[in-house]
């Protein structure tokens, strides 16, 4: 039997996801993913665009949204690009699930950062195969990052899986679509513990601790691509990342546009 604050935890979770803060005169919260002001403009959405490839990760935060006090780290999000300006994401908010849709509307945000693996070509199409396959799968508001089992499911009765059995957050994707390749990418779920999920295992609510964060793609063998403007070494700085992330950022900012204050 169901959790009866399953409901009211999932509801919470997509709120936060649809909730921004954008300053006092709007008080107190506006809730929208359609927020027309955004750092990476038309100009850098379209630079972007031009720079992906199937396979690459692209990894955002929008700045203000109340989900962003949940999830910790500098960059937040993730979706998988598989070519013909598509990509794959899992939205958490009213209609929330995988998704597939043009690469412009995700790069609707503040800051972004570009990554790709380095892999074959076959071995790209084979995640993106993955990927397309799980396109409606059902979001999951507890982050279990289960991707050989889930997997298995998928394959064994996909119809099941469909309906509920299997659930992926967002940077549980690239993580599902290159299960085979996880250690060549140095890719590992780490163990995360909050006062929250201790806080949600009292309820009966249980919450992954093995995770991947956005942040740690860039941590991991993937090579740094592209980078918007407003992701600087000082803004990472100031959001307590990791010195090898603030590392591979800073290389490719002075190898691209000279270092970004």
């Amino acid at each position: 039997m169901r959790n009866p604050l399953y409901a009211l935890y999932k509801y919470v979770v997509f709120k936060a996801g649809d909730t921004r803060w954008i300053g006092w005169r709007h008080f107190p919260l506006v809730a929208t993913w359609d927020v027309h002001q955004h750092k990476v403009n038309g100009y850098e959405a379209a630079e972007a665009a031009a720079v992906l490839r199937p396979g690459d990760i692209i990894l955002l935060r929008h700045d203000g949204y109340v989900s962003n006090l949940g999830i910790g780290g500098a960059l937040v999000h993730a979706a998988l690009y598989i070519g013909n300006s598509e990509v794959v994401e899992a939205l958490s908010d009213d209609e929330g699930g995988v998704v597939k849709r043009h690469v412009f509307d995700t790069l609707r945000a503040d800051r972004v950062v570009i990554v790709r693996p380095a892999l074959s070509f076959e071995e790209i199409m084979a995640a993106i195969t993955h990927a397309r396959s799980i396109v409606g799968f059902k979001y999951d508001i507890f982050f279990d990052f289960n991707s050989a089992e889930e997997r298995k499911l998928i394959e064994a009765d996909p119809e099941r899986a469909k309906a509920g059995a299997v659930k992926f957050c967002c940077t549980e994707i690239p993580h599902y679509c290159f299960l085979e390749h996880l250690p060549s990418l140095d890719l590992y779920r780490t163990r995360r513990t909050s006062l929250l999920q201790s806080f949600l295992a009292l309820l009966g609510l249980r919450v992954a601790g093995d995770i991947v964060t956005a942040d740690m793609y860039v941590e991991a063998n993937f090579k740094v691509v592209w980078v918007s403007k407003f992701v600087t070494p000082k803004w990472l700085a100031q959001m307590g990342c990791s010195e090898k992330l603030l590392s591979r950022i800073e290389t490719f900012c002075m190898g691209s546009r000279g270092l970004r204050s």
